[in-house]
């Protein structure tokens, strides 16, 4: 496993960029993300980049608590959500910040390989 990774750490209404921080994914076959959040109020959401940063695509994840249905982001994200990212092998993740008007929100990650 690989260390955590501060993937996003912004106040909603006080950020310059809310793109957050990308991490490569080609050590990796998935992220596991979380949060810690003072009452952010607006979006979180994951995407991928194929090509370095250029271009980012919505990327699907999976909620721990709820493994039956794929999400692209979360609104209003609380300390208890985390979600699993199956990730292509070169690329990059990020968390993008979006519509939030109050609270600071971290998003911290973790790359997870599995055993077959």
């Amino acid at each position: 496993m690989s260390d955590i990774i501060t993937l996003q750490d912004n106040t909603a209404f006080d950020a310059a960029d809310l793109n957050g921080t990308p991490v490569a994914t080609k050590l990796y076959q998935a992220w596991l993300i979380w949060f810690d959040t003072t009452l952010y109020d607006g979006t979180a959401t994951w995407e991928f980049s194929p090509d370095g940063g250029t271009t980012w695509l919505g990327i699907e994840a999976v909620a721990l608590s709820n493994s039956t249905t794929l999400v692209t982001s979360k609104a209003s994200p609380a300390d208890t959500d985390a979600y699993l990212i199956h990730v292509p092998s070169h690329g990059a993740l990020r968390v993008r910040m979006s519509g939030g008007s109050a609270g600071s929100l971290y998003v911290y990650g973790r790359g997870v390989n599995f055993n077959r």
